[in-house]
């Protein structure tokens, strides 16, 4: 049986339904139980919705790159895993860089694994590789969340810490394609790579300022700011690479 027509096979769908499922019943039941718990404190449903729609709109883009990377390895490794694998616990750069190990821990390209021994061993090194990061937050996460609690009440720093440590990891994940000087060199294909980006980074920086001046007239650029400097990056990419020599 070629390993590609196992891959997209009945028998398969449904063992990634079952956690694709188990997924979305998580999801939709902790939405609900915000909301009440939301309800139980004195939030108004206007605030709890508005809340909602924010979270809505700038999850869906996001998504729209992982849509992407399941066409792209659903030709290698097969839609309904790919499907899994991407609902689950995961990144981009993980799944193409795991499913990439262990073809060629098999002695295979990813794009030909050959047979259902190696698709086998991709799909069992990309879910292997990350139950790491679940069982640290299992282990770990309610004494750190408790020991934070305790640390806010009697340490007024370390609000400003916590808050200075998601701003480090921004300018960690933006600063490197504004500070590279790749980007000033002459527009040719191969430094594309670091000038759409360093497009995407300004362009949402000048988008989030221009929200956040608007927003004294309009709402509607308070509780969507984010979502619209994602959409003026994403525009202004595309048009970049319409218009950049190639």
């Amino acid at each position: 049986m070629d390993y590609l027509n196992l891959a997209n096979s009945p028998a398969i769908f449904f063992a990634c339904l079952i956690p694709v499922g188990i997924i979305v019943f998580q999801a939709v039941k902790l939405i609900a139980m915000s909301y009440k718990q939301g309800l139980s404190i004195g939030m108004k449903r206007e605030d709890l919705n508005k809340c909602i729609r924010t979270a809505a709109s700038i999850s869906i883009l996001p998504a729209l790159s992982l849509v992407t990377l399941m066409i792209a390895l659903a030709p290698s490794i097969g839609v309904f895993f790919s499907w899994l694998r991407l609902s689950n616990i995961g990144a981009g750069a993980y799944e193409t860089l795991a499913a990439g190990i262990a073809a060629s821990a098999a002695g295979v390209e990813l794009s030909s694994l050959g047979n259902a021994t190696n698709l086998m061993t991709v799909y069992i090194t990309m879910n292997l590789g990350m139950i790491v990061g679940t069982i640290v937050v299992l282990v770990s996460l309610k004494s750190y969340d408790k020991t934070l609690r305790k640390q806010r009440k009697s340490n007024p720093f370390l609000l400003v810490a916590t808050s200075a440590m998601f701003l480090g990891i921004l300018a960690r994940l933006t600063m490197p394609y504004v500070l590279n000087g790749r980007w000033l060199a002459p527009f040719r294909m191969e430094n594309q790579r670091m000038i759409l980006p360093f497009f995407a980074v300004i362009t949402g920086a000048l988008v989030m300022a221009i929200c956040q001046l608007a927003s004294k007239k309009a709402k509607i650029f308070q509780d969507f700011s984010l979502t619209f400097s994602i959409i003026g990056g994403i525009v202004v990419c595309i048009v970049a690479s319409v218009l950049l020599p190639r």
